[in-house]
C-alpha cells in the first residue's frame, strides 16, 4: 500500500488522474478498510465528478467513522452538484457542529440558505465564514455573496448598501484586484447603491 501511496503522488503530479485512481481502486482492495485510502479515492472521484462512486466511499466511511467532518463536507459538496440540497444541509450542519470552525462549510451552507431564500440565514452563515478567517483569500466568494445580498436583498430590512460595497472591495483586496467575479460584484453594489 505505501508503493501506491507513491505512486498516485506521483501521478497526481503528473496530472495522470486516471492511473492514480486505478492505484487507489488497487489500495483500497488490499485495505478496505483504511479510512485515509477510501477518503483519497473520494477525493479523486470527486475532482473526476464520478459522484456516484465517491458517494459510496464517502457512506462507508461515515458508517464507521461518523464524526470525520472532511469526508462529511466533501458529501455535503456532492449532495450539491447534484441538486440535493437538504442532503447537503444535513451534511452541512452536522459538519459544523462537529468542527464550528469550518468557515468553508458555513459558506456553503450559506449558499443554501441564499437558495432557498432564507436570506437572515445565509447573512449568518456568510458573516460566521468570515469571521472565522477574515483575511484569507478562501472566503474572497463569501465577502462576494454577502455584498451581493446585501445590496439587494429582497428582504429590504436585512439590506445594507454600505456594507455591501465594504464588503465587495474587501473581496477585491483578498483576491489582489485581479478576480473577474469580485470586480463585477463591486461594480454591481455600487450600482445599487447609486440607484
Amino acid at each position: 500500500c505505501e508503493n501506491y501511496g507513491t505512486r498516485i503522488r506521483i501521478w497526481f503530479a503528473k496530472k495522470e488522474y486516471s492511473k492514480a485512481l486505478d492505484d487507489y481502486d488497487r489500495a483500497v482492495s488490499l485495505k478496505p478498510n483504511n479510512i485515509s485510502i477510501r477518503l483519497g479515492r473520494a477525493i479523486l472521484l470527486n475532482k473526476l465528478g464520478k459522484d456516484d462512486r465517491a458517494l459510496g466511499d464517502l457512506d462507508q466511511i461515515l458508517n464507521e467513522r461518523p464524526r470525520n467532518a472532511r469526508a462529511r463536507s466533501l458529501r455535503a459538496c456532492i449532495w450539491l452538484r447534484k441538486g440535493e440540497p437538504v442532503f447537503a444541509l444535513a451534511d452541512l450542519n452536522e459538519t459544523i457542529r462537529l468542527n464550528p470552525n469550518d468557515h468553508d462549510s458555513c459558506y456553503q451552507r450559506g449558499l443554501i440558505w441564499k437558495a432557498q431564500e432564507e436570506y437572515e440565514k445565509a447573512l449568518n452563515d456568510f458573516d460566521e465564514a468570515i469571521r472565522l478567517k477574515p483575511e484569507d483569500a478562501a472566503n474572497a466568494n463569501a465577502y462576494r455573496e454577502l455584498a451581493l445580498l446585501r445590496a439587494s436583498c429582497p428582504d429590504e430590512k436585512l439590506r445594507d448598501r454600505g456594507l455591501a460595497i465594504e464588503s465587495a472591495s474587501k473581496a477585491c483586496r483578498l483576491t489582489a484586484w485581479k478576480d473577474y467575479e469580485c470586480l463585477i460584484t463591486l461594480a454591481e453594489v455600487q450600482s445599487c447603491a447609486n440607484d
